[in-house]
């Protein structure tokens, strides 16, 4: 029995280590797999000729669906430390190495088999170590990242209309332009961005997802008393001394 194991076990690499083994397609719309899947069962299942046809045609405009389906131009990570945008060789990275897992999700739902740094390698986005420069649809982007992203950033809306931060941007927001910092993206979560006829169409990760308990923003102070362990605003009192300053909060 080991040995006919082995030997499954063998040819199934060699088949996978085959060019061409392995294909990826990019992510469906969510409404893609329910609709084909309903479709598929009534037609197996279904006893009228015209109920199993409907259930065919079901399956078939799921598909029409998923061929027809795009992906976002620009994605943004939660954090801002990475953000990716579509070029005609395949989405385009800022970075070379950083948010792995993010980075993994965006490429598969591409339907992309490069790693990160053959991602970062495709031409379309330009830029030093720490500051990356981009064209959407006309529209200029300037991606900031690392310590002092900021203070790099702090000219940055003379020559883009849209800079994403990975630190707060404390400083009055420049008329016509458009600052999406560690504090905005905070609040909303990843964000997908495609160009539109009024300007960039954001569309956040709680847009997506709806309000979850999970996805919530973290009040600025409780996310300090967390890191420090519980403590309160004068220190390890607990939730007595907390509790005045969250009524304040309005927590």
């Amino acid at each position: 029995m080991g040995q006919g194991t082995a030997i499954i076990l063998a040819v199934a690499h060699w088949v996978a280590g085959l060019d061409g083994a392995v294909i990826a397609v990019p992510a469906p719309p969510a409404a893609v797999l329910p609709v084909m899947a309903l479709g598929l069962l009534v037609a197996l299942v279904a006893r009228g000729l015209w109920l199993r046809g409907a259930g065919g045609l079901a399956a078939v405009v799921a598909l029409a669906l998923w061929a027809g389906a795009g992906r976002p131009m620009l994605l943004v990570a939660g954090d801002g430390t990475m953000v990716g945008v579509m070029t005609p060789a395949g989405r385009a990275l800022s970075k070379p190495k950083g948010a792995g897992f993010v980075v993994k999700s965006w490429l598969e739902d591409d339907g992309d088999l490069a790693d990160q740094a053959a991602a970062f390698a495709r031409p379309g986005i330009d830029g030093a170590r720490g500051a990356a420069r981009f064209d959407l649809a006309g529209l200029r982007v300037a991606h900031f990242y690392g310590k002092g992203a900021a203070a790099r950033a702090a000219a940055a809306c003379d020559s883009a209309a849209m800079v994403i931060l990975s630190e707060r941007w404390e400083a009055p927001v420049p008329p016509g332009c458009t600052i999406l910092d560690a504090k905005r993206l905070a609040a909303s979560g990843a964000l997908a961005i495609d160009p539109g006829p009024d300007g960039p169409r954001i569309v956040t990760a709680r847009d997506s997802a709806g309000d979850r308990i999970w996805n919530r923003p973290v009040p600025r102070e409780r996310s300090r008393w967390v890191r420090q362990g519980g403590a309160g605003p004068a220190g390890p009192g607990g939730a007595e001394d907390a509790a005045p300053a969250l009524a304040a909060a309005g927590q």
